[in-house]
């Protein structure tokens, strides 16, 4: 058996894979999404208090990619797929339940 990693080594390191990192990866599973970069009804009520609409997506991916990997993120070039369906719907949904309590 040697070479193979313990399954709490590897544990550690699915859990911490993303400490560190200094860009978002270029794809993300869903896996990831719901693991590491998930909102949650406070952290979309923040930002959505402190960002205009226009800067509330961006604002919630500093966010999660700050909470993710201890690190502010100083640069990305593409933001994968599903990282951004997941945010957008988030947001989204909090505006939605917003604007239907003051009709």
């Amino acid at each position: 058996m040697a070479g193979r990693i313990p399954v709490e080594d590897h544990a550690v390191s699915f859990a911490q894979r993303f400490i560190g990192a200094e860009t978002l990866p270029s794809r993300m599973s869903e896996l990831d999404v719901q693991q590491f970069f998930s909102l949650s009804k406070d952290d979309i009520s923040a930002v959505c208090e402190r960002f205009r609409d226009d800067r509330r997506v961006a604002a919630a991916i500093q966010l999660l990619f700050l909470r993710a990997s201890g690190r502010p993120m100083d640069r990305f070039a593409t933001v994968p797929k599903v990282l951004l369906r997941s945010v957008c719907e988030a947001v989204a949904q909090r505006e939605h339940r917003q604007s239907a309590i003051t009709l």
